[in-house]
């Protein structure tokens, strides 16, 4: 009901009450939800899916779903999945998804400028299944020794103002070490007082009988989902290389095309595809400049 109330004509007293009711309703709601999965598993009552998912799929959602928080605190969000990773396999999508969430939503959190990015690469694979490593990066400031060592325990914080500043149950990441172990993984985090964080987890999945994991476009397998040009753009630059196609930057959409339209008439492409990337910080988009590749 308060996103039906803030979409109204309110004065600016009224939007900040109304968004501080839906910001509490939000916290309320995740504590409780933390609670109910921390007794499922503790009462040993909680089962995993084991059903056909897309993890190219999955992980967009997860950038789609938090994109506008990262973009209010005007943070790049970004994901990038190799060109030759099985993406088809078989697990439990939902709770894929929460532990991902809630690694992506804490580094959001404890992040004031810069970027968080997730990375999936594979580790391990046989004729049945493949082990992948998924890892959420951030420039946030950094985690101590001594919180990384409880950090991954119940209703533990990195600092004791955590709670108070942030909100939170302390549960996330306790509940997120336990689904990690029930899909046949485990949970680490990497961080550095002032020089950000990684958290990283391993699972295990049975590959899909008769799964196509071809890429759509010949040559332009990388999956990208961005919300910041700049590290869109560098991104993509990156991975074209990596799978052997060639790419170019430009600062207007009109220049992008004209790139384009020049090497395909010229014969040097076969094709050539635009990407536009988009960054908006507090809400405000600002088209930042464009790349082709072919």
């Amino acid at each position: 009901m308060t996103e039906l109330l803030l979409e109204t004509g309110l004065t600016s007293t009224q939007r900040k009450y109304a968004e501080t009711v839906q910001r509490s309703g939000q916290n309320l709601l995740s504590i409780i939800n933390d609670l109910l999965d921390f007794s499922k598993i503790e009462a040993g009552k909680l089962e995993l899916e084991n059903v056909d998912i897309d993890l190219r799929r999955t992980i967009e959602d997860v950038v789609d779903l938090l994109a506008e928080r990262a973009h209010v605190k005007g943070l790049e969000l970004a994901c990038s999945i190799p060109a030759d990773l099985v993406t088809h396999v078989r697990g439990d999508p939902l709770r894929l998804g929460q532990i991902l969430n809630n690694l992506v939503g804490n580094a959001i959190k404890f992040t004031e400028q810069g970027s968080v990015v997730i990375r999936v690469a594979g580790l391990e694979e046989t004729a049945q299944n493949v082990t992948m490593r998924f890892e959420v990066t951030d420039t946030g400031a950094g985690i101590s020794a001594a919180a990384q060592s409880r950090i991954f325990e119940e209703f533990a914080q990195a600092d004791g103002s955590t709670t108070r500043k942030h909100g939170g149950s302390g549960l996330g990441l306790a509940i997120s070490r336990q689904l990690v172990e029930m899909m046949g993984g485990n949970i680490h985090v990497e961080s550095a007082l002032g020089a950000g964080s990684t958290f990283w987890f391993t699972s295990r999945f049975e590959k899909q009988e008769a799964a196509n994991d071809a890429p759509e476009i010949a040559r332009t397998a990388h999956s990208l989902k961005s919300s910041s040009a700049n590290v869109g753009a560098r991104q993509l630059s990156r991975y074209c290389g990596d799978i052997e196609a060639s790419a170019r930057r430009a600062d207007t959409g009109e220049a992008c095309k004209i790139f384009a339209k020049i090497e395909t008439e010229h014969g040097r492409v076969q094709s050539a595809l635009t990407a536009e990337f988009e960054q908006l910080p507090a809400g405000k988009a600002k088209k930042e400049g464009k790349t082709w590749l072919r």
